[in-house]
């Protein structure tokens, strides 16, 4: 019979063992060994936490039992139900991963019956309902004594958020465990896209869709044919998120399906929106461009020009009508029987086509660049005073666009165009027109908030318009005048 020394030795040469490998062993022993080292850092680690779940939450739920100010509100209740899940957590950690979360799921049905509906907590619907619930919630108590106060509320929104990483990191291991092999990074970066949409999809289509609303609403903005363009690019962005939705929704139907093999034309179809969003943003971008160009080198023209309505809409026709016809496009000469193995518009289209998308992402990429670095080089020349440039907000919001126009698309669309001039197989267009809409989500997510930051009459008229408070009298409320046409350079 081995004594206790010996087993102590025995398991210090396999720690030894385990470690060797984990620095220097081939692949399969160095995989193992790291889930050898991550299982004896879960072990100790798991101490600590066991002892903290059970003592602090039996001292929450001392506290909220003793006190009858505390236990008489339904939602401190909710808060010692949840200290009591946590406290059969701690004592049931031990029985492993998929029994802690069952026992944590059914005993905390309730605290979150306000954020989704079902048996399991899913992390689109946490989140989905999170962001509705908190837009609320600020839409309702705009006070700010309320909303210190109002400290349940705030609690039980961070024990949401601070569940969410668990849900991910969770759906994550379960998906390495499925492909047999552990934590690999074409994994992760799949489901961190699959998740990273939802916020950017959120993002695009009620924030561009508010920003369209505050435009058209007031008549001394939207008679600025420059805000006017600002609105044309919250409807692309909003055309566009719509995309990404139907993209999402496609994406997680086949998942759920186990689908390997897609129908060419059905992908095509469920990527049409975005497409559409993406030749309707490009154009937009380029109006935008020759806009802010125009403004300093044609003043007089611009005066003229500015405030008639007939001008934007001529834009806004231009800019549709061409975008319908780079749309259109794909469908000349398109094999409808043949299926592929990725569902993409990348993968989906004909060479033909693939081939015009990359030289007019590229040159329309290419020809922005060049219109901002023109006008950039134009406006410092022309505006020298300080106050000028701090004043004009609109020139710095539209300039604020095109950085962000140039990170998030032009860059992309490089390597699309790389990838189009070497010959790449057809297969790999799929996971770059996937990080192309990725980065035109966050684009079109962006937007909304540079209005805010940049355009002070934007951010005036957005507060006034959403705000339930009636702190902006009309007396008090002066519309600032449009900083395009009051900074024009005196030496014009």
């Amino acid at each position: 019979m081995l004594s206790a020394e010996d087993i102590q030795r025995c398991c210090w040469e396999q720690r030894t063992a385990s470690f060797i490998d984990f620095k220097c062993g081939p692949p399969t022993r160095r995989r193992m060994a790291q889930q050898k080292i991550l299982g004896e850092l879960v072990r100790y680690f798991r101490i600590p936490l066991i002892v903290t779940s059970i003592i602090g939450n039996i001292a929450v739920i001392v506290v909220l039992l003793r006190y009858k100010v505390l236990r008489r509100n339904s939602s401190n209740m909710l808060i010692a139900q949840l200290g009591f899940a946590d406290f059969v957590l701690g004592a049931a950690w031990t029985y492993g991963y998929r029994f802690y979360f069952m026992v944590f799921t059914a005993l905390t049905s309730l605290l979150t019956i306000d954020y989704m509906l079902g048996e399991l907590i899913k992390l689109k619907e946490v989140s989905a309902l999170t962001v509705i619930t908190i837009a609320a919630y600020l839409h309702q108590t705009h006070v700010s004594a309320q909303r210190r106060e109002n400290s349940i509320v705030i609690t039980q929104t961070a024990v949401m958020v601070s569940y969410m990483p668990d849900l991910i990191f969770s759906k994550l291991a379960k998906k390495s465990r499925e492909a047999h092999y552990a934590m690999s990074p074409p994994v992760i970066l799949s489901e961190l896209i699959r998740y990273l949409r939802i916020p950017l999809i959120v993002a695009s289509i009620f924030g561009n869709l508010g920003v369209i609303i505050v435009l058209l609403r007031y008549k001394i903005l939207r008679k600025n044919s420059s805000n006017m363009l600002i609105a044309q690019l919250g409807f692309a962005d909003f055309v566009l998120g719509v995309g990404l939705l139907i993209r999402c929704i496609e994406k997680e139907m086949s998942i759920a399906a186990n689908i390997q093999v897609f129908n060419r034309y059905n992908c095509m179809l469920h990527g049409a929106t975005t497409i559409l969003g993406m030749n309707l943003l490009q154009a937009t971008i380029i109006m935008i461009a020759c806009d802010r160009l125009s403004l300093l080198v044609f003043p007089i023209f611009y005066r003229r020009h500015i405030d008639d309505m007939l001008w934007s809409i001529a834009r806004f026709v231009i800019s549709i009508v061409a975008s319908l016809i780079s749309f259109g496009g794909q469908f000349i000469n398109f094999s409808f029987k043949n299926d592929i193995v990725i569902c993409s518009s990348g993968a989906a289209w004909t060479d033909g086509y693939r081939f015009y998308f990359m030289m007019f992402s590229a040159f329309s990429s290419i020809l922005t660049i060049v219109l901002n670095a023109v006008t950039v080089i134009v406006y410092w020349r022309q505006t020298r005073i300080s106050a000028q440039r701090t004043q004009n907000s609109l020139v710095i919001t539209q300039t604020a666009i095109i950085v962000s126009y140039i990170v998030f698309w032009c860059t992309p669309t490089i390597v699309y165009m790389i990838a189009v001039v070497l010959g790449y197989d057809p297969a790999i267009f799929g996971s770059i027109t996937l990080i192309l809409s990725i980065g035109s989500g966050f684009f079109a997510s962006l937007n909304p908030f540079l209005f805010l930051w940049k355009h002070t009459e934007f951010r005036t008229f957005f507060i006034r318009f959403y705000s339930v408070r009636r702190v902006f009298k009309s007396a008090s409320i002066t519309a600032i005048p449009s900083a395009l046409s009051h900074t024009i350079p005196a030496k014009l």
